[in-house]
């Protein structure tokens, strides 16, 4: 295979059921990324479920190849939502050498708290605007706190903080940036289905316009830093509050409180 000519490369033929024979593999040579092709027409839901199987179970990174290889990756889109898993992603970009030839951009997407009720309480467009500019420029510090926190500031990587559904505003900047991987950091017993076939849309690793990169979380007893524990991010602190548990709460404007009956 012309791809291969400068890599070194050990062919090893492994009998058994998969993925658990893959991963018996992996296990055993100690390998840091398995790296999986995706195929289509007849067999493809088959390849699916061992592709699900692997990232279940993995304790390494798995690349889920879509696309002919052309090059050393040149765009890659890498969600976080400021998460350990988010974390993992991050880095593993870094140190698997992906970054070296590309353009990195750090998408972190947000929804605002009641925005759709605000126009019909009569609050005029340019004080809904500077609401969500608020939560926008809030987060956009909460990222940049994160990366500096991860010791990744001082990459070169672009970063987008954009108001939107995660799983369309992610899909849809990887579609205008022409991204040729997404990376992106699993959570604990969450698997495959959670984290890409929730949190982006199904279609983007079914239509294969893009290579996808999942970093699962570390697992009892394997090697490495793969995580590091939770630790508290800046933010503004609220007077009168609104979110949901588990999520940073923002203060409503005066004049909104009125649309939410405070």
């Amino acid at each position: 295979m012309p791809e291969l000519f400068h890599v070194n490369c050990r062919s090893l033929v492994i009998v058994g059921r998969l993925p658990d024979a893959v991963l018996e593999a992996a296990t055993k040579h100690q390998v840091n990324l398995i790296v999986v092709g995706s195929r289509r027409g007849n067999g493809a839901q088959g390849v699916g479920r061992m592709v699900r199987g692997l990232i279940r179970a993995a304790s390494c990174p798995v690349l889920v190849v879509n696309r002919s290889v052309a090059g050393p990756y040149a765009r890659i889109t890498v969600p976080v939502d400021l998460s350990d898993a988010s974390a993992r992603a991050l880095r593993s970009v870094a140190s698997l050498g992906l970054e070296d030839h590309a353009r990195v951009t750090v998408v972190h997407a947000f929804e605002v708290l009641g925005k759709p009720k605000l126009s019909g309480f009569g609050i005029p467009r340019e004080q809904i605007d500077g609401y969500v500019e608020g939560w926008r420029s809030s987060f956009a510090e909460e990222t940049d706190a994160f990366l500096e926190a991860e010791g990744l500031a001082g990459r070169d990587w672009a970063r987008r903080v954009v108001e939107g559904r995660p799983n369309e505003v992610i899909a849809g900047l990887a579609a205008r940036a022409c991204s040729e991987l997404l990376a992106m950091g699993t959570r604990a017993r969450t698997g495959f289905r959670r984290v890409l076939l929730g949190s982006v849309n199904e279609g983007v690793l079914a239509a294969g316009a893009l290579d996808v990169l999942v970093v699962p979380p570390p697992r009892p007893g394997a090697s490495g830093r793969l995580g590091r524990p939770g630790r508290p991010l800046p933010v503004t602190a609220p007077v009168r509050t609104y979110g949901s548990s588990g999520h940073e709460r923002r203060r409503l404007p005066a004049a909104f409180e009125r649309a939410f009956g405070e």
